[in-house]
């Protein structure tokens, strides 16, 4: 079964299944130093105990023009009380070169296998999977990050990450009142499994905007991350 199918069947199982779950498609506009870039679509099916989510993303005409790339990913897991990884892939393409991952995760929060095709070149300062718990996947922390919460609920907190070959860490400080919304100001910053230079280089800032929604609750409106070469932003356009 190819991934994109493997997705799907799972997406459509557990809205099949589960009477009262939740299912929405999110789609976010890439900006970098206000040229667009692409796009990014998330699918995200929830119910009380259970998510599992997909994203495509594929950049704008111009940059697929120079660099043709493709980015598929897949997950699922517990969605209570913030979605925790039983299962993440990913189907990297870049040109010629294509690379899919996959990632299980138990009940601890601990990765217990990782299989990369083809296989991952071997670094020396690369890390055991299995010395990566409190960990999470990047998407199940793009769903985290998605939920609508109460305001006094937003950010405030900090999530460890695990691709399945490096482990960073996504901070997000306080809510603050910012134009009818609400910003949380913070950072991203690589733990381990990185180059020794790439380790000593400074926290990428990062800059979070909530908005209302009919719901009560604030939702994720815009993700900014700023670079020593300009601001990549992505903005939620629907």
């Amino acid at each position: 079964m190819g991934f994109r199918t493997r997705a799907t069947a799972i997406l459509l199982t557990l809205a099949a299944t589960q009477a009262a779950a939740d299912s929405r498609t999110i789609r976010f506009d890439l900006e970098f130093a206000g040229v667009s870039a692409g796009v990014v679509e998330l699918e995200v099916v929830r119910d009380g105990d259970r998510y599992a989510a997909t994203a495509l993303g594929r950049p704008a005409d111009w940059l697929d023009s120079l660099y043709s790339a493709r980015l598929s990913a897949t997950g699922e897991g517990a969605a209570e009380p913030a979605p925790r990884p039983d299962r993440f892939e990913t189907d990297l393409r870049f040109g010629d070169d294509a690379q899919q991952v996959e990632g299980v995760w138990n009940a601890a929060g601990a990765p217990t296998e990782v299989l990369a095709t083809p296989a991952f070149r071997p670094k020396p300062w690369q890390i055991d999977p299995a010395d990566q718990a409190g960990t999470a996947d990047p998407l199940s922390v793009a769903v985290r990050l998605l939920a609508g919460r109460e305001p006094s609920a937003l950010c405030g907190e900090a999530a460890d990450i695990f691709d399945g070959r490096r482990r960073s860490r996504v901070s997000l400080g306080e809510p603050e009142p910012f134009k009818g919304g609400w910003r949380c100001l913070g950072d991203w910053r690589r733990v381990a499994g990185y180059a020794p230079e790439s380790l000593e280089a400074p926290p990428t800032e990062i800059r979070a905007y909530f908005v209302p929604f009919a719901d009560g609750r604030a939702h994720l409106s815009k993700l900014e991350v700023i670079t020593r070469w300009g601001t990549g932003s992505a903005r939620r356009a629907n």
